[in-house]
């Protein structure tokens, strides 16, 4: 009988140790507890005693110091912000043990959670606007965001200013109604609105100073971004300060131009924005189009009864390619809206960003491509999902865009986006014609698609190649 298996079994049972005890020794480095009274201690976050639960239940009864300890501790975490996982690991348990904890002692649970979620809201109360939040900003944010969640579920106010009219306030009860504003657009301003309020505490109107704009512009230049390890962009930081100067500016006196100003607000405070930060377009090159045009084979979602994933995929990296869509035009976009005859695609007004009526003209490789899918289903790029909006679905699509770029063994610094695509063909098209490469990005100033979309490496290259050289200059380099 041999004795391999159970060594091998020991052996991966010793790496799997090992990789949890790394995996920990990570949670420990990068997940902090708040600072001040939020800290992880059994004694100050205990409950009150108007909250303890009384041992009535032979199970209570039975509770040893050292669970009743750890829920504590988990608890307090899980207040914070924390996941189950992060909370298993700064405690160095297992998350069917949490688990187990919360089943079999819910009352308790419940108890100790509570309080624990009271003293952090409060800690929140006190930190939010002032300087005292920058010791620890992720935390802080990480534990605001998670009272400001449960704050609107329930319809409590995590900031209770009493009758004082604050920013949100503002934009709720009057800047919805002076502007139109598309769903995405709203959506955003939502957004920017609870950033303000986790990191100023949404003040009263005639409380916004400059120092509040100026600590809410350093707060953002120091939170996190899309990725764990940078910092947010200054463009992006630009983008949420303009936002909230223009609702300031419409709660302000009236002008010439700002003629629909409420005038809640006698002077209208102001910040410095960061500077821009410029960066060269990523355009895709032809071999990493060729080598992803050849690997779709490995392609097998979406599935269709009419035409196979490879064609699908190869027709949408054509179209995108060739028409420089948006990526959620090119999801929207309907058959009815090809028009086979004249070789075009006329999208409405109302799909487009810009909501102006596109007319996008489509060549031979287009053509063919898009007939090979050609059916009388309503979406062109339909692809299975409960709702075409949820931007859970968008993510998913990116997910397998990565995973089959993958394999097509194009390397990771390499992989592209649709708006990669679109910048690709801005850059194509600027060469020949600079004018067409704005109307086909539909943009209202040629300076947004020369700064935004054209990377001009290329051109100039091919231009400094064809200068005109004098005579002297065809000579031996350095002869004498």
């Amino acid at each position: 009988m041999s004795i391999l298996p159970s060594v091998r079994a020991r052996s991966n049972a010793g790496q799997d140790r090992g990789r949890q005890a790394k995996r920990r020794r990570v949670a420990l480095k990068h997940i902090e507890p708040l600072v001040g009274s939020l800290k992880i201690d059994p004694v100050i976050a205990a409950p009150s005693k108007g909250l303890e639960i009384q041992a009535t239940s032979k199970r209570r009864a039975g509770i040893s110091s050292d669970v009743r300890r750890g829920i504590v501790r988990a608890t307090m975490l899980l207040a914070n912000g924390k996941t189950f996982r992060e909370a298993a690991l700064i405690l160095e348990k297992e998350c069917r043990t949490i688990a187990a904890w919360q089943n079999r002692y819910p009352e308790l649970w419940q108890a100790y959670y509570q309080a624990a979620l009271q003293e952090v809201r409060e800690t929140v109360r006190q930190l939010a606007g002032r300087t005292e939040m920058f010791a620890d900003l992720d935390a802080y944010v990480l534990a605001a965001r998670h009272v400001q969640q449960l704050a609107e579920q329930t319809g409590e106010p995590l900031f209770d200013h009493g009758d004082a009219l604050t920013l949100t306030g503002f934009y709720r009860d009057h800047y919805k109604g002076l502007r139109t504003a598309t769903l995405r657009t709203a959506q955003w301003d939502e957004s920017v609105l609870r950033r303000w309020a986790i990191l100023t505490g949404d003040p009263p109107l005639e409380q916004i100073a400059t120092e509040t704009l100026c600590r809410f512009r350093d707060a953002l230049l120091k939170l996190r971004g899309m990725s764990a390890v940078k910092r947010m962009s200054p463009n992006t930081v630009r983008t949420v300060l303009n936002r909230i100067q223009t609702f300031l500016d419409k709660a302000g006196p009236a002008g010439w131009r700002n003629r629909d100003a409420v005038g809640l607000i006698d002077k209208v405070p102001w910040v410095k924005l960061p500077p821009k930060v410029r960066r060269t377009p990523k355009t895709v090159s032809d071999e990493t189009l060729n080598e992803f045009y050849l690997g779709c084979v490995a392609a097998e979602w979406p599935r269709s009864d009419y035409f196979k994933p490879p064609a699908w995929w190869r027709a949408l990296i054509v179209t995108a390619y060739n028409t420089g869509m948006r990526r959620n035009t090119l999801f929207s976009l309907r058959m009815k809206w090809i028009d086979w005859q004249a070789r075009c695609i006329v999208v409405p007004a109302e799909v487009t960003k810009t909501q102006t009526e596109q007319v996008i003209p489509l060549n031979q490789a287009a053509v063919d491509h898009l007939r090979a899918i050609r059916t009388d289903r309503e979406f062109v790029f339909e692809y299975p999902t409960k709702t075409r909006r949820d931007r859970r679905d968008v993510r998913g699509f990116h997910v397998y865009f990565h995973r089959l770029q993958d394999a097509c063994a194009i390397p990771a610094e390499q992989h592209f986006t649709l708006h990669q695509l679109r910048k690709t063909c801005a850059t194509n098209l600027w060469e020949y014609n600079p004018q067409a490469a704005q109307y086909a990005m539909g943009h209202t100033s040629l300076g947004t698609t020369a700064a935004h979309y054209v990377r001009g490496h290329g051109m100039l290259a091919r231009a400094v190649e064809q200068m005109p050289q004098p005579s002297a200059f065809a000579g031996k380099a350095g002869a004498a």
